[in-house]
């Protein structure tokens, strides 16, 4: 998605699995606001190979952490964001946070409701993230980092002769500089 977008971790991070359809022979176009820099409102197209990965994505890390997760989140749910409308055509969230409850549109949804969204299931809690973490719900920045720099490192140890004995790290932000590149091209 990085790649293919150009989109920042900030928003690749806290993309909601309903945001993003199942592939078909075209691509698809995400409209962006609470999570994009400065809350600028931009639409990110993403091509149809790249929903081809997601979706072998869903349908196997995806589908093995909701079930492994789905107990524990359970466990949590008070302090989660429990969404009981989802309304992907419309671009409506309704749900409720403790006993609060609240309607969104979908691109307006903030970061930190994006990140604790839920909803129930038969099998328990399912978060609405797109990419998640070990303990079910949507990865953190700091863990997205993390998992940048332990790549770099392993780049760098498998491959330094074809790194020309470079020893910069790779972070996120250096994927929008390859989409920019690719793009340009």
């Amino acid at each position: 998605i990085a790649v293919t977008t150009g989109m920042r971790v900030s928003e690749f991070s806290t993309l909601l699995d309903a945001e993003l359809p199942l592939p078909s022979g075209l691509g698809a176009s995400v409209l962006l606001e609470a999570c994009a820099k400065y809350q600028k409102r931009r639409r990110v197209s993403v091509p149809a190979s790249t929903l081809r990965s997601v979706d072998l994505y869903r349908q196997t890390e995806r589908r093995a952490i909701v079930r492994r997760s789905a107990a524990s989140l359970w466990a949590r749910r008070n302090d989660l964001f429990i969404v009981d409308v989802l309304d992907s055509a419309a671009g409506v969230v309704r749900g409720r946070l403790g006993a609060r409850r609240s309607t969104w549109r979908l691109h307006l949804l903030p970061p930190r409701l994006r990140r604790i969204a839920v909803t129930e299931r038969e099998h328990g809690l399912e978060a609405l993230g797109l990419f998640l973490g070990r303990g079910g719900l949507p990865t953190s920045l700091r863990a997205w980092h993390a998992t940048f720099e332990t790549a770099s490192r392993r780049t760098i140890e498998l491959a330094p002769e074809q790194l020309g004995g470079r020893r910069a790290r790779v972070t996120p932000h250096d994927l929008r500089h390859t989409f920019a590149v690719v793009t340009l091209k």
